[in-house]
């Protein structure tokens, strides 16, 4: 899922996962921290700990007084994954991964885990991960900013949701945000507070 800022990439993975009740979701909402390889193999980690609740593969490795290889820290975060049966790594703010290592990191990760596991990314930017192969077998879903544009009827809706029924004001609203989600909301919050 690729959009700009305030077009409610955050939300709609969040409603998508809260109504997809047969994934168990492991969020991991990424920032500049993250763009280190080590970082973000803890981060993973701990995202999966939390859901997993027992001690994880990953979580031993990260515990070892040896230095632990990339390849092995992704290994264990795939079984890991697997372990929890269909799970979802959802990849929030992906757009703070910049360095080849993380980045390569993610990629390992998709082409390690196994076939139940899915991951949902959300970016302000095209991820600069390989992912061809994928669109040729079919096994990548992608949405833009186009996507997540609110339309009239949606528009009423949050317009209703504050005690205002007017259809004129929705396409005034979807004219003026160009379905921004954000600009529509804010949009929306001032009518509502003008009404109160």
């Amino acid at each position: 899922l690729v959009a700009p800022a305030g077009s409610g990439k955050t939300t709609t993975v969040t409603a998508w996962s809260v109504a997809e009740t047969r994934r168990i979701p492991v969020w991991l909402r990424l920032d500049a921290q993250d763009d280190d390889v080590h970082t973000l193999s803890r981060a993973i980690a701990a995202a999966i700990r939390l859901v997993a609740g027992d001690a994880t593969r990953s979580e031993q490795l990260l515990c070892s007084p040896t230095p632990v290889e990339v390849s092995q820290m992704v290994a264990a975060l795939a079984l890991d994954l697997d372990a929890l049966g269909d799970a979802v790594l959802v990849l929030d703010d992906l757009h703070h991964l910049r360095s080849t290592d993380a980045l390569d990191l993610i990629g390992a990760l998709l082409a390690e885990a196994g076939p139940a596991t899915r991951v949902v990314a959300a970016s302000r930017v095209e991820p600069a991960l390989a992912l061809s192969n994928r669109r040729v077998r079919r096994e990548l879903l992608e949405f833009s900013a186009a996507d997540l544009r609110l339309d009239r009827v949606q528009i009423g809706t949050l317009l209703a949701e504050v005690g205002v029924n007017d259809q004129m004001m929705a396409e005034q609203i979807l004219d003026r945000s160009k379905g921004w989600a954000a600009a529509a909301v804010l949009m929306v919050a001032r009518i509502g507070a003008d009404f109160d």
